[in-house]
């Protein structure tokens, strides 16, 4: 759940982005991770029968915003704005606990930005070429 104002826009990473729509101090919860709302998770028997069941585009889409769990090894899909933050190895934010906190100010307008490795599984990210990318 975004505790902040934010707002979607064009990325220079990759594709969509959440952008900050107000500053943000460090050390301010930007985003409280709560397993029970806001995020779908899916047992791998249950990812793969959705890829049966559903259009090959329709399962690219989801698949595009999704992630395997390091810790669980679940599909998670973020259901809210969460989905659009994109990876860098110089984040923004940084989950602490159960949280995502800001680990410098960051300005209104700035794309906020998360180190994906962190969260998820190996094999969800051997192949995006945007991860290669130092940012």
């Amino acid at each position: 759940m975004i505790l902040v104002k934010t707002n979607l826009g064009v990325s220079k990473i990759e594709g969509i982005g959440l952008f900050a729509n107000e500053d943000i101090k460090k050390g301010t919860i930007v985003i409280k991770n709560n397993d029970n709302f806001g995020i779908a998770k899916y047992f791998e028997e249950q990812w793969k029968q959705m890829e049966k069941e559903l259009s090959k585009e329709s399962f690219r889409q989801i698949k595009k915003y999704a992630y395997k769990d390091k810790q669980d090894g679940l599909h998670c899909l973020c259901l809210d704005d969460t989905r659009f933050i994109n990876h860098s190895k110089n984040p923004n934010i940084k989950t602490i606990g159960d949280n995502d906190v800001a680990v410098r100010d960051i300005e209104k307008g700035e794309e906020i930005l998360i180190d994906y490795t962190v969260f998820c599984a190996n094999e969800d990210l051997e192949n995006e070429k945007y991860l290669k990318i130092d940012k």
